[in-house]
């Protein structure tokens, strides 16, 4: 059995860019905002094991700090943010992230990018076991509205992972995807299909993958109508992930994975500065090769508070 590599960003996914990256809320020209979250992370199948004897439930607690400064409206807004994850697995070190990024929305055009950096990240690519990684990542999404009621969207990243110890499965990863997002019925409800492609690049030759998805998601956003109080998202994707190997011995020769995956959001406002963050994803994979269907799945409960 060969465990294949989660990316933790890829977690949040349901989120639109936007929401993902910065405090809640929208900042007026001149404005500063900050917020601090405390989440609960709860992993079931941690180690992606494809015996039911063998699956992990582990637990984490995350902290994190976010920040947003809007100078004016001839520029973005500048946000960050500083975050900490402690998994309550003996012998894994603490997760520390840093981020910052560029943030413009407006009537027809509107971006997001950033840059993104963790040390001791847990990735599943080494060997049979988990291990930590340093991981620097660079995204961004640029949607445009070309008519009233519709807006295109266009996304890339690129992630580079290093383990904290020798290993030929130090690996780079990129994804692009468009999206269609209709707008018709203002800010409250919003439906998205799209289409996303990325690539692993390791030198473990068998390791080397091409992932294809499809998906659609639906939202309902208060955010822009003040006296709603709830958020809830809901994504579901299907797609293959086809293992680029020509060696007839290696482990992943002919492999192809079919991975359905949904994914819920839930953002509820107690009180102007206050928010409760519910997340949860599933994935299913089907492998193409014998003893290697396995499922997981990660929740995540969060507090919010804004300043």
């Amino acid at each position: 059995m060969r465990l294949k590599p989660i990316r933790l960003a890829l977690l949040l996914l349901a989120f639109a860019l936007p929401l993902a990256a910065q405090p809640f809320g929208k900042s007026d020209p001149g404005s500063f905002r900050q917020e601090v979250r405390v989440s609960d992370w709860v992993f079931h199948n941690f180690n992606w094991a494809t015996i039911e004897s063998q699956r992990q439930n582990v637990n984490a607690i995350g902290a994190e700090y976010r920040v947003a400064w809007h100078p004016n409206n001839f520029v973005p807004e500048v946000y960050g943010h500083l975050g900490y994850l402690n998994y309550d697995q003996r012998g894994r070190k603490a997760s520390v992230s840093e981020r910052i990024g560029l943030f413009h929305e407006g009537e027809i055009h509107e971006y997001n990018v950033y840059a993104d950096h963790a040390s001791n990240r847990a990735s599943y690519n080494v060997g049979n076991t988990v291990g930590q990684a340093s991981v620097t990542s660079f995204a961004g999404e640029y949607a445009y509205r070309f008519v009233p009621s519709w807006q295109v969207a266009l996304a890339a990243s690129t992630e580079r992972q290093r383990f904290n110890f020798q290993t030929n499965l130090d690996n780079d990863y990129t994804l692009f995807s468009a999206g269609i997002r209709y707008r018709g019925w203002g800010w409250r409800i919003v439906p998205e299909v799209g289409y996303q492609k990325a690539h692993l690049t390791t030198d473990a030759t068998d390791e080397r993958y091409d992932d294809d998805r499809w998906y659609a998601s639906i939202a309902w956003i208060p955010q822009y109508v003040p006296q709603n109080r709830l958020y809830v998202s809901a994504r579901y994707g299907h797609g293959t992930r086809d293992y680029q190997t020509d060696l007839p011995f290696d482990s992943n020769f002919g492999r192809s994975d079919t991975r359905p995956q949904w994914s819920a959001v839930a953002v509820y406002r107690f009180a102007d500065h206050l928010r409760g963050i519910l997340y949860y994803t599933r994935e299913d994979v089907t492998s193409s090769l014998p003893g290697r269907d396995f499922n997981y799945d990660v929740a995540i409960a969060t507090v919010a508070y804004g300043f």
